[in-house]
């Protein structure tokens, strides 16, 4: 709670689950439980004492090391500064991501855009509810019209987040602040999640990214946001909805990130340092990690850039 951001629940629960886990081991191990004496060795032991995937214990020891930064930097406590040299890092399967975690191609946000249009037009109906006795007629015409509105807008909201790199957390809950002249327009808000600082986020259409578009259609203006509010749970069953209308793949909040990231740096080239700061990742290895770059990868691109230059 005296953290100098507000955190979710999921993310306090993160941090209790940590301390919890870190309480047992300092008395199993007989160690005072004293910032002073937590150094890289006993980070290394904690990671080690976890059970669990490699993932699940890298999560907890970052939670750890977070706590132990805010005592030093908040609370002024004397800590042994070698706990930051007690590094381990997430590890991704690039073979096998998960479902609702991977980037759309530049195809598939075309055909999501063209359906765009098709609703813009009048091109598109949406199946109608049963007719029930029990619901007046004008009650029923009613909440069809809600549900085709929220479903545009639903795309819309999430075409606006591929163009944008948001989640729809960030939708929801960050006000935007808009910067720039007029012929160099940029975006930054701060991240719902961790209330990190996402900043040089250019307003710039280019077929596939249409930020501006958007932002002049429903006057978006500077301490707003997309104006949509649904639950994730509806606004992820809308997405689901949208899949079903013939563009032949199924769309998750969750994509929307991935692909404004992985498009930036795998289709146009942006050093990796660049989209760090789009994403609002403290290291750039959060970044790599996030895109699942590996090492081999990052070396090969360097070793690219020395030849060439």
């Amino acid at each position: 709670k005296k953290t100098k951001s507000r955190l979710s629940k999921s993310t306090v629960s993160g941090y209790r689950t940590a301390l919890k886990y870190f309480e047992e081991f300092l008395l199993k191990k007989r160690i005072a439980p004293h910032p002073s004496q937590i150094n890289e060795a006993v980070l290394n032991d904690f990671y080690n004492y976890v059970n669990g995937t490699h993932n699940y214990k890298v999560k907890l020891h970052t939670k750890l090391k977070g706590f132990i930064k805010f005592l030093e930097n908040n609370k002024q406590l004397p800590v042994d500064p070698s706990y930051k040299l007690s590094v381990f890092t997430e590890e991704y399967d690039n073979q096998c991501p998960e479902d609702n975690d991977i980037a759309l191609t530049e195809d598939e946000v075309r055909k999501l855009i063209e359906l765009r249009k098709k609703f813009q037009n009048g091109e598109i109906e949406i199946e109608k509810y049963k007719k029930s006795e029990k619901i007046p007629a004008e009650l029923q015409e009613h909440q069809y019209n809600m549900k085709k509105e929220n479903i545009i807008k639903c795309l819309d909201c999430f075409l606006f987040m591929v163009s944008t790199g948001m989640y729809y957390a960030d939708v929801m809950k960050s006000p935007l602040n808009f910067n720039g002249r007029d012929d160099i327009k940029h975006l930054s808000y701060r991240r719902a999640k961790n209330g990190s600082f996402c900043k040089g986020i250019p307003i710039k259409d280019d077929g596939i990214f249409i930020a501006h578009e958007i932002i002049q259609q429903y006057k978006i203006k500077n301490g707003s946001n997309f104006p949509l509010n649904l639950s994730l749970t509806h606004f992820d069953k809308h997405l689901e909805r949208i899949g079903l209308l013939g563009v032949g793949f199924k769309i998750t909040n969750k994509m929307a990130r991935k692909t404004f990231a992985s498009r930036l740096y795998f289709i146009k080239n942006l050093p990796l340092h660049y989209l760090q700061m789009l994403l609002g990742h403290q290291d750039v290895k959060d970044t790599a990690h996030y895109l699942r770059i590996s090492n081999d990868d990052i070396a090969n691109e360097i070793i690219k850039w020395m030849n060439s230059n």
